[in-house]
């Protein structure tokens, strides 16, 4: 999580931007989050991971999500 960021805000951003990353994405809107890992790439953004590897958009490029403390 973001320095300074409380578990309860970080788990209310990630469930409030799943749903528009995935269109944004354009990915099938049934993935759920919690099928899904997140690896820090930065602060406050997180590769999207799937199975052994990253979760890839419909160009092929790793899904990337950004949380703001």
């Amino acid at each position: 999580m973001p320095w300074g960021m409380s578990e309860e805000r970080f788990v209310e951003q990630l469930v409030t931007q799943w749903p528009r990353v995935l269109k944004q994405h354009g990915l099938p809107e049934n993935i759920a989050l919690d099928s899904v890992g997140l690896d820090t790439v930065g602060d406050g953004r997180y590769a999207v991971t799937s199975g052994t590897g990253p979760l890839r958009d419909k160009n092929g490029n790793p899904v990337v999500i950004t949380v703001s403390p």
